[in-house]
């Protein structure tokens, strides 16, 4: 389904990553049921020591694979929580955030 060039442009828009908004194409009923599911999951910003903003993700989403170092998780949430994590080599991390 093509998507008027009104809504194209908004699309676009939606990639900044400061305003913080998604946009999910649906074309049959399976591809909307994700849509809806992945729309209600919580987004966060994997961040350097420099606040800089080096990955995104969804919880319960994929596995994001980071070199070893100290990272910043922020939920994008309305209190922006902030949690440090350290990623040792040839481990695993899970980063858990109480809301």
């Amino acid at each position: 389904m093509a998507l008027p060039a009104w809504a194209e442009k908004d699309v676009e828009g939606s990639k900044d990553l400061s305003i913080n908004s998604s946009y999910f194409s649906a074309e049959n009923a399976d591809q909307l049921s994700d849509a809806l599911q992945q729309s209600v999951q919580a987004q966060y910003d994997e961040l350097d020591d420099s606040g800089s903003i080096i990955g995104q993700g969804r919880v319960d989403g994929a596995v994001i694979s980071l070199p070893s170092g100290t990272y910043q998780v922020r939920m994008n949430d309305t209190h922006h929580h902030l949690v440090k994590v350290e990623i040792k080599p040839e481990q695993t991390s899970e980063v858990v955030v109480d809301i």
